[in-house]
């Protein structure tokens, strides 16, 4: 199976990279690849909970769908540090850090992990500033 890593620097609605980049994995998954999201910067605000949007599509509700269809999302630790999402220490057996805001499936790991998905990929885009 190919796998597609998708780097995501932006957050949720404040320009149209975190739309494209999750219209991306959902094609990806279509097709039968392995599908990465890591998160880093303001994209760490992509799989927070309690979302309410006003004309714009929910990205808290995509990214729930597309992790039951396969997504992997990883979210930087400093990044989601420093936005207050981190709730705890590590756990040194996973590897994640705790947070209850956000979705089921998506975790705060290491920015190291981010490297290794890219060892691993076939092919890797990188969104945002």
């Amino acid at each position: 199976m190919k796998t597609l890593t998708i780097y995501l620097l932006a957050g949720p609605y404040t320009s149209e990279d975190t739309d494209i980049a999750l219209q991306m994995c959902e094609k990806a998954l279509q097709k039968g690849y392995g599908v990465n999201l890591f998160l880093y910067m303001d994209g760490v605000h992509v799989p927070k909970i309690g979302q309410k949007t006003v004309k714009f599509p929910n990205v808290e509700a995509r990214v729930v769908k597309l992790i039951r269809l396969g997504l992997n999302v990883k979210a930087c630790v400093r990044c989601a540090a420093a936005r207050g999402y981190v709730e705890g220490e590590q756990d040194e057996k996973t590897g994640i850090f705790p947070s209850r805001q956000y979705v089921e499936g998506a975790c705060i790991t290491s920015i190291y992990d981010f490297p290794d998905w890219m060892k691993t990929s076939d092919k890797v885009i990188v969104f945002g500033e």
